[in-house]
């Protein structure tokens, strides 16, 4: 998946390669099923107000996209501060997710039969990302020093690269965004289980002229 995602982020012109905005195709909208796109609007040419939306016929989903970076720094905050809770969390997911990638490993060597060359190197593509998550999960514990390393710097500036690193996904369903640590590093395009929830508050925005509650969830799956 971590490769498909690469894939995403350049665009092939006359053998060249051209990396495009490090914020596509990360913003998912459940509502609209699509990715948003973060753009810069101006306004009377005195100031720019950087937002994130999109639409799809006649709907339309948009946020400041302050809102957002304050959102995310605040969760990083969380996990800093919370550290032990989410060790533990980590600690206890190990093993199934271990599990997971097996299965998921041996599915992609069983599918490589007759499958094209141009499809088999993908497949080994994947099979190799997996790879390098299973050799991470083998050194847990410096992956979660990494998570809070990542967080630490997140919480006091937003950079999309590091937010990206800690949170695998960004799922967005009307006036709830839901942030997803996933241990096996897929994409995730749903709102997770209850179950996987750790942790969540209501932020207070401004949307189209009115005050009204951002809700945001933290998930470890």
């Amino acid at each position: 998946m971590q490769q498909i995602r690469n894939e995403r982020t350049k665009h092939f012109h006359k053998g060249e390669s051209h990396k495009i905005s490090p914020y596509a195709y990360y913003f998912y909208s459940i509502d609209l099923g699509k990715y948003l796109t973060r753009i810069v609007e101006k306004h009377n040419d005195k100031y720019e107000v950087e937002m994130l939306m999109g639409h799809k016929n006649k709907d339309c989903v948009s946020f400041r996209f302050d809102y957002i970076k304050e959102g995310m720094m605040q969760m990083a905050k969380y996990l800093v501060d919370n550290k032990e809770v989410i060790t533990t969390r980590l600690k206890e997911m190990k093993k199934p997710t271990l599990s997971k990638l097996e299965l998921e490993k041996e599915r992609l060597y069983m599918s490589l039969e007759g499958l094209p060359l141009s499809k088999r190197l993908e497949t080994y593509g994947q099979i190799s990302d997996i790879r390098l998550r299973v050799e991470k999960l083998a050194k847990l514990s410096e992956m979660i020093d990494g998570y809070i390393n990542i967080a630490r710097k997140l919480s006091k500036k937003f950079d999309i690269v590091l937010a990206k690193q800690l949170f695998s996904s960004f799922v967005v369903k009307e006036l709830e965004v839901h942030l997803i640590v996933s241990l096996g590093g897929e994409e995730i395009r749903t709102v997770p289980t209850k179950e996987s929830k750790i942790h969540s508050f209501d932020k207070d925005i401004i949307q189209l002229f009115r005050h009204i509650s951002l809700k945001l969830s933290l998930y470890i799956r």
